[in-house]
């Protein structure tokens, strides 16, 4: 069974989409999409399991009529509930998933429990990589020491090489370093990893 983390997109993750965009012998199986309806019954069960009476209400009336997504998420963000609703979800998701897997017979129920504790190691190591990426963006700051880790579509930068910050653009994710060839250019802070602040 192979997992890619559904937040964020990671070098690894990359390879693995390649090898199944290439699979010619039908190795394998997507899962199926949710679809609205389960996606807003999992908005308004994660709504009703909340004991804080007024985020529970504030979450039900955002999730009525059109843009209920959009609220929805924006709050989860601004009550600071959003690590409580990953888990929320992908424990949902998770559920579905081996129903759709015992359903078509492509596991049997032995394997079932085996295959979910797979499934929720792996849920939590992307989520602490994704943790881990956003303490990187808030302290790629000017003066910083960052390392490229994925130079992909970025001639000027090597893997493993450390480049200090000379100035950033937070609100378009870019940060100014010389590159290999002593060019001060714009790149993507997700080309980098923090190594060290000074």
């Amino acid at each position: 069974m192979i997992v890619l983390c559904e937040y964020d997109t990671f070098p690894e993750d990359e390879q693995i989409r390649l090898k199944i965009m290439n699979d010619t012998e039908g190795r394998f199986v997507p899962l199926p999409g949710s679809d609205t309806g389960e996606d807003w019954r999992d908005m308004e069960d994660f709504a009703f399991s909340l004991d804080d009476e007024s985020k529970r209400d504030c979450l039900l009336n955002a999730i009525q009529g059109s843009g209920a997504f959009r609220c929805f998420k924006d709050l989860v963000f601004e009550m600071e509930i959003r690590e409580d609703w990953f888990e929320f979800k992908n424990r949902r998701m998770r559920g579905r998933v081996f129903d759709w897997l015992l359903n078509k017979k492509l596991i049997i129920e032995e394997e079932a429990e085996q295959y979910k504790q797979h499934l929720e190691e792996e849920a939590k190591r992307c989520w602490q990589r994704l943790q881990r990426r956003e303490r990187d963006m808030k302290n790629m700051n000017p003066g910083a020491t960052v390392e490229c880790s994925d130079p992909r579509g970025y001639p000027g930068l090597s893997t493993g090489t450390r480049y200090r910050i000379i100035d950033e653009r937070p609100d378009d994710g870019l940060i100014r370093v010389k590159d290999d060839n002593i060019r001060q250019r714009w790149y993507q802070k997700t080309a980098f990893e923090v190594k060290c602040n000074q």
